[in-house]
């Protein structure tokens, strides 16, 4: 889902020791790009010593962003959208997807946060 998806048409923007990543093009691409991406990573871990794997929390929500200027004039996303997929995230556990249960799927912006 992320490499198909014009660049133009996702904010990335890293949150410290994870990232955040914002879909113009509608709810159901960051659900898609989740659980792929829980996919590769389980195929990945097969057969590594728990040291070696890795792990992500990974929250989704579908409610209202908004593309906004951050103090530095960059790019940022902001609403209760990206604020939910954090705390959704937060509860989250490893290796496992979460999202909100009255995630709106008519939404017209989506946020997906993956953190190691």
């Amino acid at each position: 889902v992320y490499q198909t998806t014009p660049k133009d048409m996702i904010l990335t923007l890293p949150t410290g020791d994870g990232m955040c990543l914002g879909f113009l093009q509608g709810p159901e691409l960051p659900l898609h790009l989740a659980v792929q991406l829980q996919h590769k990573l389980k195929e990945y871990n097969k057969g590594k010593i728990p040291s070696s794997t890795v792990r992500v929390r990974i929250g989704l929500h579908s409610g209202n962003c908004f593309m906004v200027k951050d103090l530095k004039d960059q790019d940022n996303v902001w609403g209760p959208g990206i604020i939910l997929a954090r705390r959704v995230m937060d509860f989250g556990a490893l290796l496992r997807n979460r999202k909100r249960p009255l995630a709106r799927p008519a939404a017209s912006r989506s946020t997906c946060f993956a953190e190691k």
